[in-house]
């Protein structure tokens, strides 16, 4: 293959795990586009996304995302995780059917062409046949792909395929069964077209011919604004898709997005590519209105330098918010009102019954009395990524909100009274930075957190523990905030101020973590060469090959005329490594294991099921359970049970293969052990070939 040794599939895999595996970075680094993408989408779309070729890092790039991926390291790290890869295809293929083995054979190479070559896909429409289509520009690998389609369509039934001419190209139709629209497969040049639905493939070559791209994918590409190398673009039309879903669900469906609001929506376009320093995504949305359901609670407003004042210099993360609970609460009601009105009534009777009991009117004691800035942040001045964790909210009408907080901690005590004595949670109060502030103490080792709070003149605050309260209410020199940082005073004095960001200190999360995931690849070496995957945990790059490439990863929503802009920028596509490696190690690591083992528990318990009906059809036929063994006229052991309910078990044949006369060691015996059934091979057992954990109990009678 021309690229996939320096790039291709493993490329991808590298930035998807680094970058927390939020969005496929397609085309990175991103090839000159490929005209006939563009010529090829239809006059009227739903939905449309293409990306380029994957090019070779250039280690000189200013770009610190093509560093990154040139590094030495990098490379070598790529390289054997496509050689586990392709270790994996062909376990998977070794023992399965002549087409999981065929498919086992060619999915490596089809999987890297799709995603490391220029391609298109599109649906042109659903109702009333299913039509779209698949564009690849497979370059030299042209052969390669054609080689593997050809063995796959010799696992299609022949009365499934039929050669077909489409405008001059020789192509191959599949006609699945049923109402399944028919796949016309063929090739144009080096461009591999997989159609879908009649007609679709002619409409591709006539419209590649023609050499024109249609105006809707014209004004996508002049409104999205793509990164100076784009590397994908995305289309859909929401206002299409919702009247498909609107009219396939009813009048109540429609009801339902128009009280959301979510009928006002009308397209979304989406780019990323590589910009002067690293990887940046924007996605834009249209709308008609914004003042309708869910739009309304949008944020609209700039953020200011000052309202990030209190998140410190130092932060590892921080996501800042513009939301007004009051608003999110009045269209919760209107819109289950006009959802449904008889439920929204029975929760309004519900609210009137509970501030009645806590004494005051949520909405206009507490929620009109909070303000619409929330911000979360983390940082190592005040405990960091586990303890250092700090929620606040900006105030309208401190004294409004003191009063309910009082009548909170009323209700909270006498609820409090009444749990046991010697389980009861208390809350205490304390000073800090000159307020008084208050801690929630949870007497059970399950619980490890001490939820504290306070209520300054400006802010409620909120921490997992009273240290990190007191380190934020501790003075802080002027001038040392997250907005002095300057991923962040961009988004903050552009043309268009956002108004929701987020920010990562990619470098110094990936410092702090990255160790635990080399932990990580030690254990999940081990545990692929138990099922014969052979992965050497030391390709892992070293941190001086990774931390240097490292920018902060920034995320913004704008309010623009028509909609909102999101955009996302940072080395890595996606979250970053600071935030995706320790969710990894602690999560994902254990959650495979676990997975892994739930899996084999779930087959395992099948077994036994299967196990089960065939002694029960065993009883219904000999009105008896198996003998623990057979014996012969001495009474010496022959066979076992596992032998008896064979037939049970849809394996006459072999049954049919046993000497019943012999032991189970005769000669001619002891050749069939290796042939034991999967039914009695536990996953989870290390018991060698021919052998089983799942025993008979018996007993001397």
């Amino acid at each position: 293959m021309a690229m996939a040794p320096a790039t291709g599939l493993m490329s991808l895999l590298m930035l998807v795990v680094l970058g927390g595996g939020i969005g496929l970075p397609l085309g990175v680094p991103p090839q000159q586009p490929d005209p006939m993408l563009a010529h090829a989408a239809p006059p009227h779309c739903l939905y449309y996304v293409a990306w380029v070729g994957m090019a070779d890092p250039d280690p000189a790039s200013g770009n610190h995302t093509e560093r990154l991926l040139a590094e030495p390291e990098v490379q070598l790290f790529i390289r054997e995780l496509r050689t586990l890869a392709t270790q994996a295809a062909e376990r998977f293929g070794q023992h399965g059917a002549p087409f999981q083995q065929t498919v086992a054979s060619h999915a490596p190479l089809l999987a890297e062409v799709l995603l490391t070559h220029a391609t298109l896909v599109f649906v042109e429409r659903v109702t009333p046949q299913p039509s779209g289509a698949l564009v690849v520009n497979l370059g030299d690998d042209a052969a390669a792909v054609q080689d593997a389609l050809r063995a796959l369509r010799a696992c299609v039934p022949a009365a499934m395929v039929q050669d077909v001419q489409v405008a001059g190209i020789a192509c191959v139709r599949i006609q699945p069964r049923g109402d399944a629209p028919a796949i016309t497969i063929g090739m144009r040049d080096s461009h591999l077209i997989v159609a879908v639905g009649q007609q679709s493939l002619e409409g591709v070559i006539e419209r590649v011919q023609r050499a024109t791209p249609p105006d809707w994918l014209t004004q996508a590409v002049a409104d999205a604004q793509l990164p100076p190398r784009p590397s994908t673009l995305g289309y859909l039309n929401v206002e299409e898709v919702l009247k498909v879903v609107g009219s396939a669900g009813g009048p109540q469906v429609q009801a339902g997005l128009d009280a959301l609001g979510l009928s006002e929506l009308t397209r979304v376009v989406s780019v990323s590519g590589l910009d002067d320093e690293g990887f940046v995504r924007r996605t834009r949305v249209w709308t008609r209105s914004s003042d309708r359901g869910l739009l309304k609670l949008l944020p609209d407003k700039p953020l200011t330098a000052e309202q990030l004042a209190g998140i410190p210099h130092d932060v590892s993360l921080a996501a800042v918010l513009r939301l007004d609970l009051a608003q999110v609460f009045e269209q919760a009601l209107a819109v289950s009102g006009a959802l449904q009105p008889a439920v929204a009534q029975r929760l309004a009777e519900q609210l009137v019954a509970v501030e009645r009991q806590l004494g005051f009117a949520i909405k206009h004691d507490l929620l009109d009395a909070l303000g619409d800035v929330w911000t979360v942040h983390t940082a190592p001045s005040g405990g960091g990524l586990l303890a250092g964790w700090t929620l606040t909210v900006d105030v309208r009408d401190r004294n409004r909100l003191q009063a309910t907080h009082a009548q909170l901690l009323k209700a909270a005590q006498a609820w409090l009274d009444r749990a046991p004595a010697d389980r009861a949670p208390r809350i205490r109060t304390f000073q800090a930075g000159g307020v008084e502030a208050y801690t929630l103490e949870v007497p059970t080792e399950e619980f490890l957190a001490a939820p504290s709070w306070c209520l300054t003149e400006t802010h409620l605050v909120i921490t997992p523990f009273p240290q990190t309260l007191k380190s934020y209410l501790a003075p802080r020199d002027a001038g040392q905030s997250v907005a002095d940082q300057p991923a962040v005073a961009r988004l903050l004095d552009a043309d268009s101020p956002a108004c929701a960001l987020t920010y990562q200190d990619t470098r110094s999360q990936f410092l702090t973590f990255y160790p635990l995931l080399q932990v990580g690849a030690q254990l999940a070496a081990r545990h692929l060469a138990q099922e014969g995957l052979d992965i050497d945990p030391a390709v892992l790059p070293s941190t001086s090959a990774i931390a240097p490439h490292l920018l902060p990863a920034t995320g913004a929503v704008r309010r623009t005329a028509d909609g909102w802009e999101l955009e996302s920028r940072g080395t890595l596509p996606g979250m970053s490594m600071g935030a995706s490696t320790p969710m990894l190690v602690a999560l994902l690591l254990p959650a495979v294991q676990a997975a892994r083992e739930a899996a084999r528990r779930t087959q395992s318990m099948n077994n036994l099921k299967m196990i089960g009906l065939a002694l029960h059809n065993y009883h219904a036929t000999h009105q008896a359970f198996p003998p623990a063994y057979s014996v012969d006229q001495p009474g010496q052991p022959l066979l076992s049970w596992r032998v008896h309910i064979l037939p049970y078990l849809d394996q006459q044949a072999l049954y049919k293969e046993f000497h019943l006369d012999e032991p189970w060691d005769s000669e001619h015996n002891k050749q069939l052990i290796g042939r034991m059934p999967q039914v009695f091979a536990s996953p989870n057992s290390v018991a060698g070939p021919g052998k089983t954990v799942y025993l008979g109990n018996a007993s001397k009678d």
